[in-house]
C-alpha cells in the first residue's frame, strides 16, 4: 500500500545492518522510533529498497505528507488511533465487566469517527502519490461496506441506548439506593448555579451523560453500575454481546496503514527542527543504471540535530562522482570533518534507499545494493592476531561480498602498521576497489592513495588561510598535498618556518 508498487514490506526479522554503528544510523533510528515503540518500526528502517521504482513510490508518499491539508488529516487519524489503542489497553486492564465494555464501546466509536474523518480529509485534499490515492480509494469503498457501516451503526445504537439511561441515587449515610424513576426533578441547573461562584474566571465544566470511567471503579461505583444494569437489562445485554462479538473490529488494511504511516511521520517529525533552522533536504533522483553521484550541501543528519539543538551552525559539503570516477579519497588535518563527511556520504545513500529525503539542496544517486563500512575500532585485546590482521580480515570480507553496485566507506585504515606497509596494502586495496567498479569513499592519512589510479577523486579538508589551527569543515575537491597537516603539526611543536626563524634571529 504505502511501501511500493509491488509488496515491498520489510523483513520483519531484519536485523540492524552492520554499517549502522559506523554511520551513526543506529542513533538516528533510535531517535526516530522513540515514543513509537508500539508500532515496531525498526524493520522498516532496517530494510533498504532494491529498486529506484520502489524508492520513488515512497518519495511520492513523503511529498504528499508534506502538504498541510494531507498531513493534518493524517495527524488527526494517528492521534485518534493512539486514543483508541490507549482506551483498549485500559479496557483490558480493568476488571469490572461493565467498565470494560463501556471503554471498549468508546474505542469503537472513536475508531469509526477516525476512519471517516480521514476518508473525508483525503478526499478533500486530493493526494498525488499512488500509495495515498490507493488508500483513499479503499476508504471510499470501505465506508459503504456492510462491515464498517454495520459496526458504526451498531455501536451508535448501543451508545445512544446506554447514554440515554436516566436514574436517581438516594444517598443516606452509608445507604445508596438506585432508582429507575425518570420522572423525578432534574437538579443539574440548580447544582450548576449553586457552584458557579466557585468557577469565576474559569471555563465552564462540560457535563456529558453516560459513564466515563478512566480508572478502576471502587466497590461502591461497581455496585451502582450493577444495579443500573439490573434496572435496564436490555441495553446492557446488548452492550455485553457487542463486547463479545466485536473484538476484532479494526480493519486489517486500516491497521496496516496506521503502522506504515508512522514510518513516514517519524522521519518528517525528525526533520522539522532542522528545516526550521534553515537546513535543506531534497528527494534524490535515483538510478540503477547511471553511476553518477552528486549531492550539494549535504551534512551528517545526526550531528546536525545536535548542532541545531545547541544553536550552532551546520556546514554542508558537496559530493560529485561522474563518468569513470569511483574512488573518493579524503585527506587533511585531524578534527577537520573528514569522518563526519564519510558518515554523511553513507547516510545519504542509506536514507535514499528507504525513499526518504536526504540532507542537501539537490542529489542524484545510484541506488546501492549494499553499504559496507570499515571504521577504526581500536585494538581488541581478545584478538590474538592484532589490529592489522583484524583490519585485513574485515576488508577481505567486504571485498568478497561487494558488487559493482555497492558503496564502501573506509575510515583511517592501516594505522597500526609501518608507513611502507600501509602504502603497499593501500595500493593493493585501491586496485581491488577499481576492479570491483563500486563507489568508495576512503578517509586516509596517506596522500599517495589519492594518486593511485585515474578513477580516483581527491578531496581535502579545509583549514583557515589566516590561521591553520582553525578548521573550516569544508572539503575541497583538489589534489592532496599534505601541506596543511604538516604545517599544523609544525606549528603545534613550535617548528613552523616563522617560529624557527624567530628563534634563530632572537
Amino acid at each position: 500500500m504505502l511501501f511500493g508498487p509491488q509488496p515491498a514490506m520489510p523483513n520483519e526479522c531484519a536485523r540492524e545492518p552492520a554499517c549502522f554503528a559506523d554511520l551513526n544510523l543506529d542513533q538516528l533510528v533510535g531517535m526516530l522510533t522513540e515514543g513509537r515503540e508500539d508500532y515496531d518500526l525498526l524493520p522498516f528502517f532496517y530494510t533498504a529498497l532494491p529498486s529506484p521504482a520502489q524508492a520513488n513510490y515512497r518519495q511520492a508518499v513523503f511529498q504528499d505528507l508534506e502538504k498541510p491539508e494531507i498531513r493534518g488529516a493524517v495527524d488527526s487519524f494517528a492521534q485518534d488511533m493512539r486514543d483508541v489503542r490507549a482506551g483498549l489497553a485500559r479496557a483490558r486492564a480493568v476488571h469490572h465487566w461493565l467498565q470494560k465494555s463501556l471503554l471498549f464501546l468508546d474505542g469503537v466509536l472513536t475508531y469509526c469517527d477516525a476512519v471517516e474523518s480521514l476518508a473525508s480529509g483525503l478526499s478533500a485534499a486530493g493526494p498525488a502519490s499512488a500509495g495515498m490515492r490507493a488508500f483513499r480509494d479503499f476508504l471510499t469503498c470501505h465506508l459503504t461496506s456492510a462491515g464498517h457501516s454495520g459496526l458504526r451503526d451498531h455501536a451508535r445504537r448501543i451508545s445512544a441506548a446506554v447514554t440515554g439511561i436516566r436514574y436517581t441515587l438516594d444517598i443516606r449515610g452509608t445507604r445508596v439506593v438506585v432508582d429507575s424513576s425518570e420522572d423525578g426533578p432534574d437538579y443539574s441547573d440548580e447544582v450548576s448555579a449553586t457552584f458557579a461562584k466557585f468557577f469565576v474566571g474559569q471555563a465552564p465544566i462540560e457535563h456529558r451523560p453516560g459513564f466515563p470511567p478512566l480508572l478502576e471503579v471502587d466497590y461502591v461505583e461497581a455496585g451502582i453500575l450493577e444495579r443500573v444494569a439490573a434496572l435496564f437489562p436490555e441495553p446492557f445485554a446488548s452492550l455485553s454481546r457487542f463486547f463479545d462479538e466485536r473484538q476484532a473490529f479494526i480493519d486489517q488494511i486500516v491497521s496496516r496503514f496506521e503502522r506504515e504511516i508512522e514510518f513516514y511521520l517519524a522521519y518528517l517529525d525528525y526533520l522539522r527542527p532542522a528545516r526550521a533552522a534553515g537546513l535543506a533536504f531534497c528527494y534524490p533522483l535515483l538510478s540503477d543504471q547511471s553511476s553518477q553521484t552528486s549531492v550539494s550541501d549535504t551534512f551528517d543528519l545526526v550531528l546536525a540535530a545536535s548542532l541545531v539543538s545547541a544553536g550552532q551552525p551546520v556546514v554542508g559539503n558537496d559530493v560529485r562522482l561522474s563518468g569513470a570516477e569511483k574512488l573518493l579519497v579524503v585527506t587533511g588535518p585531524n578534527q577537520a570533518g573528514k569522518t563526519t563527511f564519510a558518515r554523511a556520504f553513507g547516510q545519504v545513500h542509506f536514507l535514499a534507499s528507504l525513499g526518504c529525503a536526504v540532507p542537501g539542496t539537490r542529489a542524484t544517486l545510484h541506488l546501492p545494493d549494499q553499504i559496507f563500512t570499515h571504521f577504526d575500532r581500536g585494538e581488541d585485546i581478545e584478538t590474538r592476531g592484532g589490529k592489522l590482521l583484524d583490519d585485513l580480515t574485515r576488508l577481505r570480507d567486504i571485498l568478497a561480498a561487494a558488487t559493482g553496485d555497492s558503496v564502501i566507506i573506509l575510515n583511517e585504515i592501516f594505522t597500526s602498521t609501518a608507513l611502507v606497509d600501509a602504502l603497499a596494502l593501500s595500493a593493493r586495496l585501491a586496485e581491488r576497489v577499481a576492479v570491483l567498479g563500486c563507489r568508495c569513499l576512503w578517509v586516509t592519512f596517506l596522500d599517495e592513495v589519492a594518486r593511485y589510479n585515474p578513477v580516483t577523486v581527491s578531496m581535502v579538508a579545509g583549514i583557515s588561510r589566516d590561521d591553520h589551527s582553525v578548521r573550516t569543515f569544508r572539503l575541497e575537491r583538489r589534489p592532496a598535498d599534505g601541506r596543511a597537516y604538516a604545517e599544523e603539526v609544525a606549528r603545534q611543536h613550535q617548528l613552523s618556518y616563522e617560529q624557527v626563524r624567530a628563534r634563530v634571529l632572537r
